[in-house]
């Protein structure tokens, strides 16, 4: 029984050990202002100066789906932060992006302050190309970004209360639907005036090219009805 009870505690030890150090995450959290923009962010680098984010586009999953989601940029800062600004550098891309894709453009993201994103932040990215494909982070896709701080101090009141921008542009409707800002807490809670329901949702998000079952009956028993008249047409 003793060494049943000394395994689970090297077990539990072990598994603590073994944890990954997360410090904030949210899991397909959707917001905008003309359409919704749906994306999972994960943040890891706890008791060290160097966080790394990892974003995913996962606006197809999200309210009414937006599968033409393509991520352009996105910033990350916190209104109450007092220290040094972090160093940005890019990460390994993952999930068929392509790093080259971005770069750091802008040491501070004011850009997205209609959206309600304040304080000191980071604006990744670069402007799509004019036609599809673009470069940027597609529905499905990830990609991560390094914020460097001077101290393990800065780097934990920086996650106090950060902020997470995403700049979305409609893919293969942006004549229509034009480009979208959400802004999310660290929580995944959505901030500002894209805490509001996008007036464009229900045009921009696209919509279900699948027939319905119901449908499908409905054809089927239409065209079976035509057998008999084909028949007496032929006799």
């Amino acid at each position: 029984m003793i060494r049943q009870l000394k395994a689970v505690a090297l077990l539990a030890i072990g598994a603590t050990i073994a944890a990954p150090t997360a410090n904030a995450q949210f899991t397909n959290a959707c917001a905008g202002v003309d359409f919704y923009t749906c994306a999972t962010l994960a943040v890891s680098g706890q008791g060290t100066s160097t966080l790394q984010f990892t974003v995913t586009n996962t606006s197809n999953l999200g309210l009414g789906g937006n599968p033409n989601s393509v991520f352009d940029e996105f910033g990350v800062g916190n209104g109450s932060f007092g220290g040094t600004p972090p160093t940005v550098t890019v990460g390994t891309a993952g999930g068929g992006a392509v790093a080259s894709n971005f770069v750091v453009t802008d040491a501070n993201a004011t850009s997205f302050s209609g959206a309600g994103f304040t304080g000191i932040g980071t604006l990744l990215g670069v402007e799509p190309t004019n036609d599809p494909p673009h470069k940027g982070l597609m529905d499905g896709q990830s990609m991560s970004f390094f914020l460097a701080f001077t101290s393990t101090t800065d780097a934990s009141a920086f996650l106090n209360g950060f902020q997470f921008a995403v700049h979305d542009l409609q893919g293969l409707n942006i004549d229509a639907c034009g480009s979208n800002k959400a802004v999310f807490s660290s929580t995944g809670a959505a901030v500002g005036a894209s805490a509001g329901t996008p007036t464009l949702a229900s045009t921009c998000n696209g919509t279900s090219t699948v027939p319905e079952p119901s449908s499908m009956a409905l054809l089927g028993t239409g065209l079976f009805g035509l057998v008999p008249v084909l028949r007496r047409r032929r006799k």
